[in-house]
């Protein structure tokens, strides 16, 4: 196996650790993972590239079976507008959505399903609609969608809820949207 590897991906997720050091989640066309940022917290460095639904190119170093430790960072595009409060809860439903279903086998269908629907949430001026599209392209290229067409879009956005919930367990951020 080789220690270090180039990589690209979208930044999901991010929890602090002790030592000013961070935990990244991050879907790439080879699947999830995560991986540590030694420092990752301070003023300086690498944070501002490593945000959430950030487009990122990174090195990883990869030794025995721990975390991988993040070691470059290069930022390639971030999605404006996602700021907006609602936006970036729905942005982070499909995020946690993606992460949890891109296996290995899965992720070269998720990845751009992934992007496409940020990009969407970001520009659309109703977010929910290219939240419920990619939503269930999502589920489906993971494996767990049913083919549903027809129904009004909140409808189908519970139903793409109930579904994700019932096939993954419980997803945090599903409880914020609040449709």
């Amino acid at each position: 196996m080789e220690r270090y590897r180039l990589e690209e991906g979208i930044v999901v997720g991010r929890k602090p650790l002790p030592q000013g050091d961070l935990l990244l989640r991050l879907v790439t066309p080879r699947g999830s993972l995560e991986a540590v940022v030694r420092k990752g917290q301070r003023p300086t460095g690498r944070t501002g590239r490593l945000s959430l639904f950030h487009h990122v190119r990174f090195q990883l170093y990869a030794k025995g079976e721990g975390l991988p430790t993040l070691t470059q960072a290069e930022l390639l595009g971030r999605l404006h507008g996602l700021e907006a409060p609602r936006r970036f809860l729905l942005a982070a439903f499909l995020a946690e959505l993606a992460y949890r279903l891109a296996s290995p086998e899965a992720a070269p269908r998720i990845y751009p399903l992934l992007v496409s629907g940020l990009r969407g949430i970001a520009k659309h001026e109703d977010p929910l609609l290219p939240l419920v599209w990619a939503g269930w392209r999502v589920a489906k290229a993971g494996g767990i969608g049913p083919n549903l067409e027809g129904a009004p879009l909140n409808r189908l956005f519970l139903a793409l809820k109930a579904h994700a919930e019932e096939a993954l367990g419980p997803l945090r951020s599903a409880e914020a949207i609040g449709v």
